[in-house]
């Protein structure tokens, strides 16, 4: 949560609309991590420590953009 606040301090960032969800997936699968339908993403455990390869489901990330703006009010 440190880091979420940090950036938020220091960055004025969008809320994004429920109408551009479905853009974000599209673009996301396009993503040449990804085998077949297979989501794949790259992910900041802390700074400085990461995790290659994460299968992540649609549905969880469309959670984490809902996070992303309850963060934003």
């Amino acid at each position: 949560q440190s880091i979420s606040k940090l950036i938020l301090y220091y960055f004025q960032l969008p809320a994004i609309p429920k109408a551009g969800y479905m853009e974000i997936l599209r673009l996301m699968k396009q993503d040449k991590k990804n085998t077949g339908t297979t989501l794949k993403l790259s992910l900041l455990n802390s700074i400085g420590n990461f995790s290659i390869n994460n299968t992540v489901e649609e549905d969880i990330i469309t959670e984490a953009i809902e996070y992303y703006n309850t963060l934003l009010t």
